[in-house]
């Protein structure tokens, strides 16, 4: 998705008043780690949480697939969901991955942070 405002707008003008967007995604903080790696080490191309850099999929980053997309922060995506007029009712973070993404990091380092996050969103 390259234009989350647009994407937030989109939501909030297709729920009835009183209606909820509920969202659990993967975290945007893990498309900046080594997914190969025995512990949390940066991606040398994709490191940076901040980056405007188009990235390829989390699923297709062992592949010869690419397909391009933008990692927004969780701000980010909180911040286009308020603009486009919904209330944040919750918002929580998970240890537990959507996929085996970390396949060589032992269950005790990879459980440290978060991995998937999930929100809840009411139209006034």
């Amino acid at each position: 998705m390259l234009d989350i405002a647009a994407w937030a707008a989109v939501v909030a003008r297709l729920l009835l008043p009183g209606g909820r967007l509920f969202i659990l995604e993967g975290h945007p903080l893990d498309w900046v780690w080594d997914v190969m790696a025995k512990e949390y080490v940066l991606d040398q191309q994709y490191g940076d949480y901040f980056s405007d850099q188009l990235k390829e999929g989390l699923f297709e980053r062992n592949t010869k697939s690419v397909p391009r997309s933008h990692q927004w922060t969780l701000g980010q995506i909180v911040n286009s969901i308020i603009g486009a007029g919904l209330s944040i009712e919750l918002l929580n973070e998970y240890p537990e991955p959507f996929w085996n993404q970390f396949p060589n990091m032992p269950a005790e380092t990879l459980h440290r942070l978060p991995h998937t996050f999930a929100l809840l969103a009411r139209k006034p």
